[in-house]
């Protein structure tokens, strides 16, 4: 048999193989925005030193080709979803919805790649605009109100703070000198968080006992090798019980990352080698978020009629993050309101206060602001060595939040860190509203979906698993 014969004879036969095997159905926008680590790390340092006023952030996996092969690949899946349903359904209108917004993300890509080889071409300031317009359609901007809210919150916190140590003083002013000032305009939040973890941590235990029971007792510092292992182990625990095939799915270590992510496209969950270790209990939270939501989700929907469901419905975003974090504070019994320090600092560049900042008159507030919040929370005294750490993690936010902008261009960000902030209320609301319904609670992992969704749910409600 001639390889090409072979190549047809493999080529996919239904709609959901078609969809599975699909690369384009599984992009993330995020993958294609990392850098190399070495270079990213002398950027840092020049930065830090003083040397540049601005980083310039590298994007490698961001090419024209690969953008132009996504795109072909999205419009043949157009022209297949109609061919394989013949009649309007709401499975058709899903897969096109999620093929619509994957040719708006492999745009906006394109857009970025433009704007970061402009230079600096006076039209650069037009191309930061186009990027900003398809950002906001994607993934929302920080609202005014919850903005604000924020920054009363920090301004109180900080004014507040009795100290006679000069140095702590001299930020603090420093800090509100930069921050905007306080408004009168604000939001609430009127849910009972204790009552809700009461309430949900059985069920959480119940649902994640067999995974989170490959976390070793007595083990309380976790490198990234050991990360990898438990990792590991989690994925291997789904393969016994007979949720995904052996092997498909991997962990190892990123050598150019400092972080923890899940690849939907690569199958696998990559740690960083140079992230920090964690305890056991920051382990497990991990693993029920990178593993108990994010591939769990995923291994469900994959073995759904409409699989779609494994690379996610249109707005699964927002609401899956939020749940990954949901399900940490529950298991932890803590809880916090995530993704501030992104909304914070995203509110900040794009200028809700009128003045749009780029990368380091963000980062100046961002570390003073790190750095204070540790004092007043923590009572600890400000020294030199929490002010260096403070500084290394406002730096880190910020590479998130202007990673593929040309970071000197005041108010052009990637604005996708909104999702921590409004997913994780989203679904803490979602969960008050179904207390008691255990159905409803168990239906949120069967795939990737926005359960605040009617129509999606319906979907959900609708499908069946092998």
């Amino acid at each position: 048999m001639s390889l090409e014969t072979t190549r047809q004879f493999e080529q996919p036969q239904t709609l959901e193989e078609l969809w599975y095997s699909s690369r384009a159905s599984h992009l993330q926008v995020y993958e294609k925005l990392t850098g190399v680590a070495g270079y990213r790390d002398e950027q840092q340092k020049e930065f830090m030193a003083g040397e540049i006023d601005n980083p310039v952030l590298d994007a490698p996996n961001l090419t024209q080709t690969d953008m132009d092969s996504y795109n072909s690949e999205l419009w043949g899946l157009y022209a297949r979803v109609d061919m394989y349903t013949n009649e309007p359904s709401p499975e058709r209108e899903a897969y096109n919805g999620i093929i619509s917004r994957k040719l708006a993300e492999v745009y906006y890509l394109h857009q970025a790649r433009n704007l970061l080889d402009m230079g600096d071409d006076p039209e650069r300031v037009r191309g930061g605009e186009w990027l900003m317009q398809q950002a906001e359609e994607l993934y929302g901007l920080p609202e005014r109100v919850s903005f604000n809210s924020m920054i009363n919150n920090l301004r109180s916190k900080v004014t507040e703070h009795e100290t006679s140590d000069q140095l702590t003083a001299n930020i603090i002013q420093e800090l509100l000198g930069l921050l905007p000032e306080a408004t009168p305009e604000t939001s609430e939040d009127s849910l009972d968080y204790a009552a809700l973890i009461e309430h949900y941590r059985p069920l959480v235990e119940a649902e994640f006992s067999g995974l989170l029971a490959v976390v070793p007792e007595d083990k309380d510092d976790f490198k990234p090798e050991d990360m990898v292992q438990v990792f590991s182990d989690g994925l291997k625990y789904y393969e016994e019980a007979g949720i995904v095939d052996s092997g498909r799915w991997e962990s190892y270590i990123d050598p150019d990352s400092k972080s923890i992510s899940t690849s939907q496209e690569k199958c696998a969950v990559e740690v960083g080698a140079k992230r920090k270790s964690l305890n056991n209990m920051e382990m497990r939270q991990l693993l029920l978020h990178e593993v108990g939501v994010h591939v769990q989700r995923r291994l469900n929907g994959d073995r759904a009629n409409f699989v779609a469901l494994g690379s996610g419905l249109v707005g699964y975003e927002d609401p899956e993050e939020g749940l990954g974090v949901v399900m940490e504070q529950i298991y932890s019994g803590k809880t916090r309101e995530a993704g501030i320090q992104y909304y914070t600092l995203l509110g900040l560049a794009i200028g809700l206060d009128g003045k749009p900042r780029d990368f380091r008159d963000t980062y100046e507030i961002g570390w003073r602001r790190e750095a204070m919040l540790k004092v007043v929370n923590t009572d600890k005294e400000l020294t030199e060595e929490v002010i260096a750490k403070a500084k290394s993690q406002a730096y880190i936010q910020c590479v998130r939040i202007f990673r593929g902008t040309p970071c000197n261009l005041p108010g052009v960000v990637y604005p996708k860190d909104i999702v921590y902030h409004d997913g994780n209320a989203k679904i803490w609301s979602y969960l008050n509203t179904i207390k008691g319904n255990e159905k409803a609670f168990k239906q949120l992992f069967k795939g990737k979906f926005n359960p605040t969704d009617p129509n999606q749910l319906k979907l959900v409600e609708s499908a069946t698993w092998s």
